[in-house]
């Protein structure tokens, strides 16, 4: 039997995506689910998008899902899809988590809001010219340049964020916009809004806007390597430190939105930084299945066979940079995740 089609459906799956062995078998088994197990597949007793059958044995044993991809197809009924469409016929719809407290949606399809591009101008305008002593806060807490926060067109502004009495009340805070670049020149698809003395406020205007990779925009066409790490602060420091084209996830290690899968699709090696804690290290293991193992190196920022007097715990490659590290040893030092057997 010949391998079923790509999913119809518009969830993007990379092409590098690839599952672990006894991953398919252990969802099934795990849900009760009756399937013969075959040399490069499985076969499900029961699919779930076929009308009824009466237990017909002739209409039994008819949906096929490829142990190496997650791909599926029923040869009666027609339903074919990805991994992640297989799951969601089985009630597993996993959603996008935010670092805000609640899930996230897929956009509506349409036009997608935008923010005031004047206003995203100001707001890098008024860091580059220091307002309320914003750049210098960045340039000293943060080692950053103001040659690199220029780059990535981080910007400040003043917004309001409720406070434990739930009264709103004003916060400086810096603006990390998501930018692509069209022929009249930069633009801004959606910003991060986060106060500079309380991460913990922080969201993303507008709502319901496209998705994107802080720092995007400074990608060369010809780079084929990417470093992909947790926060904003952390891309810009790899960036000044190595030169490398070096991205931000959206929401941190909370999720890998498969909008943004496509941008990632042409890479041979993406260097996964995460932070270095339990919640990093296992969204790397995530995104690392997302993006394919065989193409994600994972760098590690408490590496001490750079420097074994080191006593200081170094949590990601900002810490790393303020700490006159040197990230390019770090990076070379990465490794492919280390997985279990590919299916």
């Amino acid at each position: 039997v010949s391998r079923p089609s790509p999913a119809s459906s518009d969830v993007f799956v990379s092409s590098h995506f690839s599952l672990l062995e006894n991953e398919v078998s252990e969802f099934l088994s795990d849900r009760k689910l009756e399937f013969q197990d075959k040399d490069d597949k499985v076969v499900l007793k029961y699919c779930p998008s076929c009308p009824p059958h009466k237990d017909s044995f002739t209409n039994l044993f008819k949906l096929y899902v490829w142990k190496k991809t997650g791909s599926s197809y029923c040869h009666r009924c027609g339903s074919k899809g990805s991994w992640f469409d297989f799951k969601t016929s089985f009630g597993t719809q996993p959603e996008i988590q935010s670092s805000f407290g609640r899930s996230l949606k897929k956009n509506a399809k349409g036009p997608s809001p935008r923010p005031s591009q004047k206003v995203c101008d100001q707001a890098r305008k008024d860091l580059l010219a220091n307002k309320h002593g914003a750049l210098d806060l960045l340039t000293e807490s943060r080692g950053l340049s103001k040659e690199t926060l220029d780059k990535y067109r981080v910007g400040v502004m003043t917004q309001k964020f409720a406070n434990n009495d739930r009264k709103y009340v004003d916060h400086l805070s810096v603006v990390f916009p998501w930018v692509h670049i069209e022929e009249t020149g930069p633009v801004v698809d959606r910003i991060k809004i986060r106060s500079l003395s309380d991460k913990s406020h922080q969201r993303i205007l507008p709502s319901g806007g496209s998705w994107g990779l802080f720092g995007f925009h400074t990608v060369p066409a010809s780079a084929t390597s990417i470093v992909l790490t947790e926060g904003e602060y952390d891309a810009m420091a790899v960036h000044q430190a190595t030169g490398r084209p070096a991205v931000s996830l959206p929401i941190g290690c909370n999720s890998l939105p498969p909008a943004v899968l496509p941008c990632l699709e042409k890479f041979e090696k993406i260097y996964l930084w995460m932070d270095d804690d339990i919640a990093g290290q296992e969204g790397a293991e995530k995104f690392a299945q997302k993006l394919g193992y065989n193409r994600c190196y994972i760098v590690h920022s408490n590496n001490s066979s750079h420097d074994s007097s080191r006593t200081m715990k170094i949590k990601d490659a900002n810490d790393a940079l303020s700490a006159g590290i040197d990230l390019e040893n770090l990076i070379r030092a990465a490794t492919l995740f280390p997985h279990k057997k590919i299916a």
